[in-house]
């Protein structure tokens, strides 16, 4: 059936749907289809109904689920299985980004680089069964040579280089490569392994120069600024930020949260590339980022200081083990204005004083806010009372709760009890539907909500307003009993509790697709034995089946989010 081309809460689209059927279907017996027709009349109290049901139908999510109980403080979106997008998207470290975040992530991190090690290990000689180690940093092809020597290169060996926050520079080196070490093990993948830790030694670069201050620049303000522009061109930093600014920025959701959930904010992508290790140190750049500082009117002159003296070098290499660091206290930067030097002393220490607080200030991860992601509250609409279509009907039909006067004959009132139980057959199944949206999230939700999966409500009398039990045969508790079970199982059939059961797993099924997930049985459900587990007494296959499935959904952020790590060699084996 195809898709309806307007929407369900256009009353006219909807009655004028409605007639078209009714000529259709009924074209050569019933002729007149205008409004004034008691069956038009009837049909288009139904119509509006159902109007009333699509518009409940379009209440926001949180809005259907918030009837919900709530548990631990989670919202009722927790209970339905709605998942935040801290909870699901975040995975294990994948690349070697995602082991640079789980180690910039750490205190006492500036930043960190990842390697892959590409270096033969181990050497075997076949002729001799002997395999030798080959030791670090020497080259393989020179330690052992010969016609029956396979040199060893294990696959998934990385080399994690860190560099220490200027901040923390009484943190022992080992200490924090042991940590750095606890941490990666916590998230090591399956067929991979760490293979160096090392913490950089930091490259002291001191520079000379003279500045020309424009007019109106606070000396120390401005010496404190070229001062943190220095340093964070030498080791380019990478800021935490909070989520929201990450939204502000344009980045999708998904992009958010790819890879591993740091705890002290989120790193933006673009500064990946602006954070890299240099391997050299140029005085035409560090230029360039003098003159970008607002005050700095020019750069007289700029060059590197050795051992305390000026040096005549352009470029300034930095060995591989080693990280470079601004040095402002070995730094000799004259401030002048109009040609006269401004610095002393006092403007020094002040400088260095605001220098050392830009540090600090950039170094402090965002402070805790609102979660722009946060599932809503909702608020509880409601959606399953249902109002009989009786209420909307002229009261001259006598069915509403105004009723028929005493003075009408006999006939009139059983005219009108004939036309009450003609309209509930409308009236039931509409409330029904409605009771269904009411239990939208029990179905959706990843607990044991029992394996009902269709719900009634008896339509509502308003306190005997409508005599609807005139037209029943039941007294309203019996009646509401015996709707139960029509409902559950209409056709009466023996085994409707496995019936209810196979159900239940489809729509178990179809709760695990929606996060990508086929739960891989052996066997199909229909072919389970329904015997007792001898695993869970008690209950059977079928029901452990059904069990473990919601089990797995209710744990699924968990589960996803270690999917494909190995075991922790250096947790504590008790």
């Amino acid at each position: 059936m195809a898709a309806p081309d307007t929407s369900p809460t256009d009353f006219d689209a909807l009655r004028l749907r409605a007639i078209g059927t009714l000529q259709r279907l009924a074209g050569q017996t019933w002729t007149d289809h205008n409004s004034h027709d008691p069956g038009i009349t009837l049909l288009e109290a139904v119509c509006y109904a159902i109007t009333d049901l699509a518009y409940r139908t379009e209440h926001p999510v949180a809005d259907l689920l918030a009837s919900l109980p709530v548990a631990d403080g989670q919202p009722p979106s927790a209970t339905a299985g709605l998942f935040t997008p801290a909870q699901v998207l975040p995975s294990g470290p994948v690349t070697a980004d995602d082991l640079r975040r789980i180690v910039i992530d750490l205190p006492g991190v500036r930043n960190a680089w990842v390697e892959p090690v590409h270096a033969a290990l181990a050497s075997h000689d076949a002729a001799q069964a002997l395999l030798s180690p080959v030791a670090q940093g020497a080259d393989g092809a020179e330690a052992r040579s010969g016609p029956n020597v396979q040199w060893l290169r294990p696959r998934g060996l990385q080399r994690v280089l860190i560099e220490k926050s200027g901040l923390d520079a009484d943190v022992d080196g080992g200490a924090l490569e042991l940590l750095v070490a606890q941490r990666l093990q916590q998230w090591r993948a399956l067929g991979e392994d760490i293979a160096e830790i090392r913490v950089l030694d930091r490259l002291p670069v001191a520079l000379d120069g003279r500045i020309e201050l424009a007019t109106g620049a606070d000396g120390a303000e401005t010496l404190a600024a070229v001062s943190e522009a220095l340093a964070q061109h030498l080791s380019p930093p990478l800021r935490f930020v909070s989520l929201r600014e990450m939204l502000a920025r344009g980045w999708r959701t998904d992009q958010i949260f790819t890879g591993p959930l740091m705890q002290r904010g989120f790193l933006d992508p673009a500064d990946w590339a602006r954070a890299g290790r240099r391997d050299a140190v140029r005085v035409s750049d560090l230029i360039q980022v003098v003159m970008a500082v607002p005050g700095v009117a020019a750069v007289k002159q700029l060059g590197f200081l050795r051992d305390g003296k000026p040096s005549t070098d352009w470029l300034l290499p930095v060995p591989p083990d080693r990280c470079a660091s601004f040095d402002m206290p070995g730094s000799r930067l004259q401030l002048e204005r109009a040609g006269l030097r401004i610095d002393h002393p006092a403007l020094r220490a002040q400088a260095r004083r605001a220098y050392e607080a830009r540090l600090r200030r950039s170094a402090l991860p965002p402070q805790p806010g609102d979660d722009p992601l946060a599932p809503p509250p909702g608020r509880p609409r409601q959606v399953g009372r249902y109002l009989s279509v009786q209420h909307h009907l002229p009261q001259v039909y006598g069915v509403g709760p105004a009723g028929l006067s005493s003075r009408e004959p006999p006939e009139r009132h059983a005219q009108a009890r004939q036309l009450k139980a003609y309209l509930m057959l409308f009236d039931q199944l509409l409330a029904n539907q409605f009771a269904q949206l009411a239990q939208a999230g029990r179905l959706l939700s990843f607990t044991d909500q029992g394996d009902a999966l269709r719900f009634s409500q008896p339509v509502p009398d308003d306190g005997g307003a409508l005599q609807l039990a005139s037209v029943r045969r039941l007294p309203d508790e019996a009646h509401a009993r015996w709707l139960a079970d029509v409902t559950d199982n209409p056709w009466g059939d023996d085994d409707a509790d496995e019936a209810r059961l196979a159900q239940r797993h489809r729509l178990t099924d179809h709760l695990l697709a929606r996060l990508g997930e086929h739960w891989a049985d052996v066997r199909p459900v229909s072919e389970l034995p329904d015997v007792p587990d001898p695993a869970a007494p008690g209950e059977s296959h079928r029901r452990r089946a059904l069990r473990d499935k919601q089990a797995y959904l209710q744990d699924y952020p968990r589960l996803a989010l270690r999917r494909g790590l190995g075991a922790d060699a250096l947790a504590d084996p008790a």
